[in-house]
């Protein structure tokens, strides 16, 4: 029993120290991006900038950088050249992580002045605000909710209602508990320890999001499934990607292949469900979302 005592006690203080660590990264981060986005208006060269200013920081990638515009909610990532337009809403969500540990925060920029955009950027800063000042030991999940909705009813907009935080674990981005921005009765506590992700999400829309094809983020799930993949670099890449990120999620991009042997892969691991899609997230109108993750106490 003390040996286990003492080991609990000893990755506590190993993840206290690394969380501090990414949250100092994950503001300077922010600071960098809040410039980029200033000055440059190509989502392709602001994607390759930012991947090279975290390993600049010297952590990883936790999951593909999201830049979603306007209606798409969430799970989209720029793989070729796109470009912002005046009266764009831009959400830009990234994680980073160290040896596993994960840091997942997201902020929402309107491209131009806008005044739909700057209701919805202020509804969901304002939410996540509120999010973490009762995120702590003891609050029950449905706290959440309650304040996106009467947030929402202030503003006359809607909070997207099938999105919201979600619990992180080690090179496991989401688990639970899940903490949707609507009301619910679920009333799991949050207990001292746990990593979570509080993520607020409004919208102009009907408050739903639905999924939209092609994925283009993907995870892996069943890594002893691996050697099914029948063309051997394919099967390579796969497991060099496995060993690498173990089951952080990931896009073609990072299996280093070209195009048909990429496309081929993603086919044939989908089908053998060796990993599983992440389908590109829309509501019917803007959508806006702030983030930040949290060490519960």
């Amino acid at each position: 029993i003390k040996i286990i005592n003492f080991l609990w006690k000893t990755s506590k203080i190993i993840m206290k120290e690394v969380y501090e660590f990414l949250e100092k990264v994950n503001n300077e981060l922010w600071k960098f991006i809040d410039e980029l986005i200033r000055n440059e208006k190509n989502l392709f060269i602001i994607t390759k900038r930012i991947e090279e200013k975290i390993k600049e920081l010297n952590v990883d990638l936790a999951f593909p950088i999201n830049i979603c515009v306007n209606e798409i909610a969430a799970h989209y990532t720029i793989e070729s050249e796109e470009f912002l337009k005046d009266g764009d809403l831009v959400k830009i969500d990234i994680g980073i992580h160290k040896d596993g540990y994960i840091f997942d925060s997201a902020k929402t920029y309107s491209i131009g002045k806008n005044e739909e955009n700057e209701i919805l950027i202020k509804a969901a800063k304002e939410a996540l605000e509120e999010w973490i000042k009762i995120a702590k030991s003891g609050t029950k999940v449905y706290e959440f909710g309650i304040i996106s909705e009467e947030i929402a009813k202030k503003y006359e907009i809607k909070p997207v209602r099938n999105l919201g935080g979600h619990g992180i674990g080690r090179y496991k981005i989401h688990i639970e508990p899940t903490i949707l921005n609507s009301y619910n009765n679920n009333k799991f506590e949050l207990q001292s320890g746990m990593v979570i992700a509080l993520e607020t999400f409004f919208t102009l829309g009907n408050g739903y999001v639905k999924d939209s094809y092609p994925s283009l983020i993907f995870e892996i799930q069943n890594p002893e499934k691996i050697n099914l993949i029948r063309d051997y670099e394919c099967r390579v890449a796969l497991k060099k990607l496995y060993e690498q990120r173990k089951t952080l999620p990931f896009s073609k991009s990072f299996l280093n292949l070209n195009k048909l042997k990429a496309d081929y892969l993603i086919k044939e691991a989908l089908e053998k469900k060796i990993i599983k899609e992440y389908p590109v997230l829309k509501e019917t109108n803007k959508v806006s979302q702030f983030e930040t993750t949290v060490v519960i106490k």
